[in-house]
């Protein structure tokens, strides 16, 4: 049984909550069969943590910035190979939005988990990979170099470091977002003190460090806002799924 089909039926065992990503809605259900339809099982009480997706390539490289790593690959076709934790990941979503809104074509070459594919840049296995935030410790050493940040926020963490929005590529964005699910008949008023509770566990200073050793960082989305991210992340999504013909094997 799923954990969305575990969460959908829970609800006749009073107040059960699921905690997942936001990708259960906006990428599964388009890449392959689901037993659950989350969208109309569950409804969205808070969001709680955000990771980001790092553009890392090795030391060595000889890109310094998104610009020109994509003025690169515009030149040489099918030349540089980029990695990701798997097939219809956020890492490799991201790596998918930047051939679509550049027009560069790159190799994607996912692998079963990001320490998997972190050890491909490190090896140099593949030129480029994006990651949710494992390679930090590899960026601090210098064996990685972080060279954009596919988001329209800089990393608290590497703050230097331009996001692709200040590259000029507006539309690239892939912040992964977890948070918390409940049944649909879940009570209105037993999702709002559920939300409140949540909202006050995120602005502890326990827990931001804890989502910042994590490579996280902590946030806060209200049910309705966090509703609203779930769509918009849907409509996007799944139309660049449709579009790069995205599928799970």
């Amino acid at each position: 049984m799923s954990i969305n089909r575990k969460a959908s039926i829970a609800g006749i065992f009073e107040y059960t909550f699921f905690v997942g990503p936001t990708h259960q809605e906006s990428i599964v259900p388009f890449v392959t069969k689901v037993n659950v339809d989350a969208s109309k099982d569950l409804v969205p009480v808070a969001a709680i943590v955000r990771f980001q997706n790092y553009l890392l390539v090795k030391a060595d490289s000889p890109f310094n910035s998104i610009g020109e790593f994509v003025a690169y690959a515009c030149q040489h076709p099918k030349r540089l190979t980029y990695g990701s934790s798997g097939t219809a990941t956020g890492p490799h979503m991201a790596g998918e939005m930047l051939m679509q809104r550049t027009g560069i074509e790159l190799i994607h070459v996912p692998y079963k988990g990001a320490a998997p594919a972190l050890q491909a840049a490190l090896s140099g296995e593949v030129d480029a990979i994006f990651d949710p935030g494992v390679g930090f410790g590899h960026v601090s050493s210098g064996r990685l170099k972080m060279i954009s940040v596919a988001s329209g926020q800089r990393s608290a963490l590497f703050p230097a470091v331009p996001t692709t929005v200040e590259a000029g590529l507006a539309d690239v964005r892939m912040d992964m977002l977890t948070g918390i699910w409940a049944p649909r008949k879940t009570p209105a008023d037993v999702i709002q003190r559920m939300a409140n509770a949540i909202e006050k566990v995120t602005a502890t200073s326990d827990f931001q460090s804890k989502m910042g050793s994590m490579g996280a960082q902590a946030l806060y989305m209200n049910p309705v806002s966090f509703s609203k991210f779930i769509d918009d992340e849907t409509r996007v999504l799944s139309r660049l799924i449709k579009e790069r013909n995205i599928t799970v094997d």
